[in-house]
């Protein structure tokens, strides 16, 4: 018997995120291949490659959005600032 799983992650990223990393980010949810060469300089991205294809699933197999997806929304309603407010 085979299983299925469906997961779901929603983060907010602070206004001020790096150009850097948001390019990383688009480029690790990709859904066709471009070049790119630039990921933060930290240890995960110079040891590991498979960081390249971690978000890049492509087998739709539930209705709407599928793999990953960044874009800007508003902040869910009852979300606290940064403070905790």
């Amino acid at each position: 018997m085979s299983q299925t799983f469906d997961f779901s992650l929603a983060c907010d990223l602070k206004p001020d995120t790096p150009q850097q990393v948001l390019d990383t980010l688009r480029y690790m949810i990709r859904k066709e291949d471009f070049e790119f060469d630039n990921p933060p300089n930290h240890p995960f991205f110079r040891i590991h490659t498979y960081w390249k294809s971690w978000f890049t699933y492509s087998i739709n197999l539930f209705p709407g959005e599928y793999g990953a997806v960044l874009r800007n929304a508003p902040v869910y309603a009852g979300h606290p600032d940064e403070n905790g407010n």
